[in-house]
């Protein structure tokens, strides 16, 4: 069931961000990095339509990590997240190479084989108010960061920092809603309320809404989704092998795991090139007009 839920999950975030980036392209840029984006954004159907989707996959991914652990189920949502740029390459300006639908079929090869051969650890550690609060400070910090000092950059140099920042927000709150499935096991539902991973994911959450949609707004997918595809897992995974003690048993999982986030690593890259070229080309065609 936990790779049922995962790839449920993956499919609905795919879905929502592919929406929520075509409104937010469309808000005055002016708002980027502010509450009132999100006040422009709130007017506009489809991207409620897409908050609706990323509630229904956050539900989806809480059952998932309830049922096992992030070294099952990241590599499962970075494929979804890729098959947003699939998206953006079909439903866009442009077709998807033949070189990206071979290396989209690789890695779901890579992730069925990996999944079907690999065992995992983990223990029930009980982690400290203190995790919680560093992680919560450190996206805080992030954000402000980019808030004040993003200007300076020029706008390649921000769409990197951005997509950066984002990847790393969702791997941080990835991580927190797997103390929170643990803890909502432990105390439930009820008692989780006094617990700190749920408001550490409050505040995570609030800042990663706010941080996804400006860089939505101010780059398109093939500048920010490879950074969000490739960061999100290894941030994720790493704060599980390290602070959950998750682990790979078989090292033959070690290495196809490798491979299939460099495969994923690849795919973004060739989509973002192939993308990247079509602006160009399309900018070329108005200056010409």
């Amino acid at each position: 069931m936990v790779y049922i839920f995962s790839i449920i999950s993956a499919v609905l975030f795919s879905l929502a961000a592919f929406i929520q980036h075509r409104q937010a392209q469309r808000t005055p840029h002016s708002t980027n990095l502010r509450l009132s984006l999100i006040s422009k954004l709130v007017k506009r159907p489809y991207w409620i339509l897409g908050v609706f989707l990323d509630l229904l996959a956050f539900l989806a991914q809480f059952v998932a990590l309830k049922l096992g652990p992030l070294l099952i189920v990241q590599p499962i949502l970075a494929f979804g997240l890729t098959s947003t740029l699939l998206l953006e390459a079909i439903f866009g300006a442009h077709k998807a190479s033949k070189r990206v639908l071979a290396l989209s079929c690789v890695s779901a090869l890579l992730l069925a084989l990996f999944l079907a051969t690999t065992t995992f650890g983990s223990s029930q550690r009980v982690v400290s108010i203190y995790v919680g609060t560093s992680l919560s400070a450190f996206c805080v910090v992030a954000f402000l960061a980019l808030r004040f000092f993003g200007d300076r950059l020029n706008p390649t140099q921000r769409g990197i920092a951005m997509g950066a920042a984002v990847g790393t927000l969702h791997g941080i709150a990835t991580f927190t809603t797997k103390v929170l499935t643990t803890t909502v096991a432990s105390y439930g539902f009820i008692g989780a309320l006094s617990k700190w991973p749920i408001y550490s994911l409050v505040i995570i959450g609030a800042i990663d809404v706010i941080l996804t949609q400006s860089a939505f707004q101010k780059s398109s997918l093939s500048v920010v989704m490879p950074l969000i595809n490739v960061l999100e897992p290894v941030i994720a995974m790493a704060l599980g092998a390290t602070i959950l003690a998750e682990t790979i048993r078989s090292r033959l999982g070690g290495f196809g795991l490798l491979a299939i986030l460099g495969t994923i690593a690849l795919l973004s890259v060739f989509v973002s090139r192939s993308a990247s070229v079509l602006v160009i080309q399309a900018d070329q065609n108005q200056l010409n007009s």
